[in-house]
Parts: structure tokens; sequence; C-alpha cells
């Protein structure tokens, strides 16, 4: 696990004039804070919001021989600990399995070897904490 500190640019975003978030809107926002950290770590995005029956995957990036899928998660303050450990086993699994589908269906990733990260971001006050869990799952067969 690798705390760090996101990009400057991303920081707690605000409440609209209603007092709410839209939630599509508060997923791409934090989604793009990821990949711009995974950017500053010379680890480029390849794709971002596959859709599949399956699920969806928030970010594919690449190092090296490995294709890495990201999902991303936030969390406002919560008693029910960092948002780095919400992704439960049945998202695990939708998410390999959307992931086996954008492989098979890109011949140019298929040989490629496969991680599943989790970077979660955690509004502590008035600040965010990153949290990067590096092979955070295997694929469920």
């Amino acid at each position: 696990m690798l705390e760090a500190k996101p990009d400057r640019s991303c920081s707690v975003k605000t409440l609209d004039s209603a007092g709410a978030l839209d939630i599509r809107e508060t997923g791409q926002y934090w989604e793009t804070c990821a990949a711009r950290f995974l950017w500053t770590r010379n680890i480029p995005t390849v794709a971002t919001n596959i859709r599949s029956r399956f699920g969806e995957l928030d970010l594919v990036a690449i190092e090296g021989p490995t294709l890495i899928f990201v999902e991303v998660k936030y969390r406002a303050p919560s008693k029910f600990g960092p948002s780095a450990f919400a992704v439960t086993g049945r998202q695990q699994k939708r998410i390999a399995q959307t992931a086996a589908l954008f492989r098979s269906q890109r011949s140019e990733y298929c040989h490629l070897h496969c991680r599943f990260d989790i970077i979660g971001f955690d509004q502590l006050g008035g600040h965010v904490q990153m949290t990067w869990l590096k092979a955070a799952f295997s694929a469920i067969e």
C-alpha cells in the first residue's frame, strides 16, 4: 500500500449550490485525479470508463509489460473505513470479467500481464488522502 498526495489540482470537491454533487461528475473528477497521479509515475492511461454487460473499468493503464486495471473510489468522511478497502468480492469479479473482455477485444493488450489496483481518495477534514493499493486483488474465475 502506498499513501501519497494526489496532484495539486485535485482537492476536496465542493458542493454545488443545491448542496449535492452529481455522482457521475464526482466519479469522473476523482478518476481524472487518479490518472494524473499515475501519469506522474510514468504510467500512462490507455482507456477510461470501459463498460460491458459485467460492469465498468474506471481506468486502464500500462506499465512496461503490465496492463493495469484501476478501480477508483472516493469517500467523504466515513465511519466505514478507507475507500480503497470498499471494493467487494462481487465488484472484483465484475471488474475482472470486464477486464477479460477488454483484453479479448484488443489484440495489442492480450499478451500483457494483468494487475488490478485500487486508488482510493478519502476526505479528511479539509484535505484528501490518497491510497494506492497495487495488486489489490486477482482475477476471480
